[in-house]
């Protein structure tokens, strides 16, 4: 880019911020708000951003972790994410997801740039007249 004749380079902004749950747990909610908290830290109102992502760290089966002695989980938020579970197994991936997920957004950035499968897929092959 040039402004007034002078070579401007605009540096890539690159952050994270790292969120530690007190407890271990596998509520969905839990995770969208320590996400929505890490990007109130770093997010700049006045950058354009091409791609965003959340990491989650030391992923465990529910049958290995220690549940927390001091915090029980509720039973209403389990029973919450096997109904989603079960939904969403029935019906289609994402049939049913939450409010704060922009479903449009994930489904352009994962198909946008997919390019076609000429060695795996038939129909991919270009066709010659």
């Amino acid at each position: 880019m040039s402004q007034k004749g002078l070579d401007v380079h605009i540096r890539p902004y690159s952050n994270y911020h790292l969120v530690e749950l007190e407890v271990a747990c596998n509520y969905t909610p839990t995770f969208i708000t320590a996400a929505k908290s890490a990007l109130s830290k770093i997010y700049k109102p006045y950058l354009s951003y091409k791609k965003a992502g959340v990491c989650l760290l030391e992923l465990s089966d529910p049958e290995s972790f220690q549940p927390s002695f001091f915090k029980a989980s509720l039973p209403r938020q389990e029973q919450l994410m096997q109904t989603l579970d079960t939904l969403n197994k029935r019906y289609g991936k994402r049939t049913v997801s939450y409010g704060a997920i922009k479903q449009a957004a994930h489904t352009i950035t994962q198909r946008q740039f997919l390019s076609p499968h000429y060695t795996t897929e038939w129909k991919d092959l270009p066709k010659v007249k």
